[in-house]
Parts: structure tokens; sequence; C-alpha cells
């Protein structure tokens, strides 16, 4: 079937908006989509939803070269615009045509962002920003930052709108910010979505360019303001100044405390210098604090103390645990509980004194938005507890580190003794050596 051939031949490359290579049917009138949906016997669209009862429809027609563009990197881009928008596109490589379904809103604003998507063809990206609107912010960077903040190909910029959920372009229109000439970023999404990019934006510029954002005592220069502050819902952003040393600590290696806190709390935490912000609303934000300064106080050991109300909390969960357990729940440096809190998106740790061994329980305070991944930490959390019994467990040394039985020391010590080189050595064998006529002879010259 020549159908089924032609369906086979292998793909054309085309630039997408990145700068990088994605993947468009061959040029020609007899090209045809990848996708298996068919609209009255044509094929060629990039929905996998029914095409049945889909309301009003706004068009654009493309040229070929904006087709590939449009759809991004294995139709990444058509996702982004999709998500920040909230309307459907359906996009014809065929017939190099974007249908948009959705409400008028909708519409306009997927509308809108496809001119953007398409404006980086040529240049600038043309947004008049004195226009207020709900689905925008706008960050100065400076210019000696912009290459750091967009990343090699605009890897990192793709890579904040892929995290958040957003729609990130450089936009035409310059200013200076003091002495410093700067560039506009528009992003676009919604109000969440914004806050956490912007304030990934500020972090890399002020650890690039230290004191633009920050003052000299580490405070925010200006407040942050954007589209949906004030609509007094209990939205907003609380900060807190970290030393040199706690700041290392909270962030933890590539980041993985601060994304354990954000994870648990709900919160959107950064930190921008030595400066911790945590925005959204009131009850993420208050959860984000606490859990921070639970975090910092367990920087020095000891046990971290919890009054009366944070017992009645409701994101908290308490477990009994067997002293004797505790070690082996909370692993080698604390690895075990880590790996518990990662999969669960939870905050845990202990109220026990390292020093003190006389309890025979333990309370795990297990602190998370989510009741389910409260529930999923205390199931691990048990079978950790059952699989050590069965084993035998107690006893193995320190009750927060991990120790090998003695019985497999013994083994590995006895392994070490009938080692011997002897056994799996070679006799050395003699070199060779060639004679004048190229003949090959074994043994030492004479």
């Amino acid at each position: 079937d020549l159908r089924h051939y032609r369906n086979a031949l292998p793909t054309r490359l085309s630039l997408h908006r990145t700068g990088t290579m994605s993947r468009s049917r061959s040029r020609g009138p007899r090209s045809r989509s990848r996708s298996m949906s068919l609209d009255n016997g044509r094929a060629g669209s990039r929905s996998r939803s029914p095409r049945r009862n889909q309301g009003a429809c706004d068009v654009i027609n493309l040229t070929y070269d904006e087709v590939g563009f449009v759809l991004g990197k294995l139709g990444s881009t058509k996702r982004k615009i999709e998500r920040v928008s909230g309307a459907r596109l359906d996009l014809h490589e065929r017939d190099h045509r974007l249908e948009i379904f959705g409400s008028a809103q909708e519409r306009a604003r997927a509308a809108e962002y496809t001119r953007f998507v398409l404006d980086q063809r040529t240049g600038d990206v043309q947004i008049d920003l004195n226009v207020q609107r709900d689905d925008l912010s706008v960050v100065d960077v400076p210019t000696d930052t912009v290459g750091f903040v967009m990343g090699r190909g605009g890897a990192v910029l793709r890579g904040l709108e892929d995290e958040w959920g957003t729609l990130m372009f450089f936009a035409k229109g310059r200013g200076r910010n003091g002495d410093n000439p700067t560039e506009k970023l528009a992003i676009f999404g919604n109000r969440r979505a914004r806050r956490g990019a912007e304030l990934k934006v500020l972090s890399a510029v002020e650890h690039k360019h230290a004191g633009f954002f920050l003052n000299e005592d580490g405070e925010l220069i200006k407040r942050l303001e954007q589209s949906g502050d004030d609509m007094d819902d209990g939205w907003g952003y609380d900060t807190r100044l970290l030393a040199n040393d706690e700041f290392s600590y909270a962030l933890g290696a590539r980041g993985t405390t601060r994304k354990k806190l954000a994870a648990a709390s709900g919160a959107i935490l950064e930190f921008v210098g030595f400066l911790a912000i945590a925005a959204g609303m009131k009850d993420e934000r208050g959860r984000a604090m606490d859990y921070l300064d639970w975090l910092l106080k367990q920087r020095r050991g000891g046990p971290v103390p919890l009054t009366a109300v944070d017992m009645n909390r409701d994101d908290l969960t308490i477990m009994e645990v067997p002293s004797s357990c505790m070690g082996f729940i909370t692993g080698r440096k604390g690895e075990s509980l880590r790996n518990i809190e990662h999969r669960t998106t939870t905050f845990c740790f202990g109220d026990g004194d390292k020093d003190d061994s006389k309890a025979e329980f333990e309370k795990l305070y297990i602190f998370s938005h989510l009741k389910s991944g409260r529930k999923r930490a205390q199931q691990l959390v048990q079978d950790m507890i059952d699989s050590d019994r069965r084993r035998g467990g107690g006893g193995r040394g320190n009750r927060y580190s991990r120790s090998r039985s003695p019985r497999g020391d013994r083994r590995r010590r006895s392994r070490s003794r009938s080692f011997s080189p002897r056994r799996y050595s070679r006799s050395r064998s003699p070199p060779r050596y060639r004679d004048d006529r190229g003949r090959e002879n074994r043994g030492y010259r004479r």
C-alpha cells in the first residue's frame, strides 16, 4: 500500500523556536501528518481529543516553516501555548493551518501567544507593556546577565517554562535600573506560575549580578509586584534573611532541601542571595517558614522543641517508633529518611536526643499539606519497622546510623584472610623478540 509506504518515509528536520531541531513532515503536496486522527477522511490534526462539539474555533494560516516553529520539539511549544492559554490547539501540518478552540478569552490569548512565538523567528517580540494584563509579569534583567538567564540555545528559559507552566520572552523595549542597562523579560501564565518563574529569575540574576535586587542588608530593594497581588485573598510573600552557614544547610545538595520544604508546605520557596522568599497563600507561607525554622534548629543536633499548638496542627502526623529501629529508619547520614521524604513530599524528623538511649519509643513527626503524602510516609516507615524486627534489628550500633551486622563482618574478614594473590597470579612470560629476518623468538637475548 503506497499510503503506508509514504507514512514510513523518514521525517525532515526543521528549526523550532529554541534554535534546536524539531521533527515535521517533508515538503510537498503529498506529505501527510504523523497523527492518526481523521476528519472527513483528511489526516493532519495534532489533537488526541474528539473533533465533535468543539464550539467556536479561530483559524490561523501558517507558512510551511512556521508550522515547525509553532509545533516545537516533539510538540513542546504547542503544549505550552495550550497550558498557559487554556485553549486547545489542532495543528494541521499538511494544510499549514492552526485551529484554536475554547472560550473567547482563551482563543484570543492562544492566538496572541502564537504570534509572540512566531515573532522570535524574525527578531524582538513586540509586547505592549503599558497595558495592564492579568496574565503578565515583567522582570528587568541587566543586559550582562541576559545570556545567563537564557542559557545555551534558550535551554534555561525553556526549562523554567516547563517547570512552572509559563511562556517567557525577552520583549522589545529596554530601560535602565540606575546605572545598569536592562532588558524586559515578559512572563505569561497564572499568578502562581508567574511568581515562581519570577523568583527563579531573581535568584539567577542576583547570583550573577550581586546587588541588583538586594540592598546592602540583604533585603529586597523594592517590593515584588505583579498582577494579582492586590486581590486581598491571602496571596503574598514572606522573607527571612539567612546566615551563610544557614543558607548552605537550607539549600542542600543541588537544591534538594529547598525543594523538599517547598513540596511539603505547598508554597513557592526560593533563595535570592541569602534571602529566603516564601510565596503563596497565607497558610502555605506559614508552613514553609515553620518548616524552615525547624530545619535550621536541627543543624546543631538534638531534639526540635514543638509546642502544644504545633502538636495539634492539621499538617502533622505523629508516629511512635521503637528507639532500636530509629537508626535503621534514619539511615546513614539521614539518607533513608530523606528518601521517604522525597517519595512522599513530606518533611520528617524525630523528637529524640542522639545522646539519650533510655527511651523505649521516639516520636517521628511527619509534616505535609497533603494528607495522602503523610499517610504514604507512615506506611513506608511502618514497613521499615517490620522489616527491621524480622531481621532481628536493635542494638546495631548508633541509633542514627546503619552499621553492618557482626556476622557479615566476620564473613568479610574471613574472605580477606583466605585471599591469596598467588592463586590468581600468572607466571610472567618471557618477552618476545624478532630476529633480523622478522621471525619471532621467545626468551631473553644472550
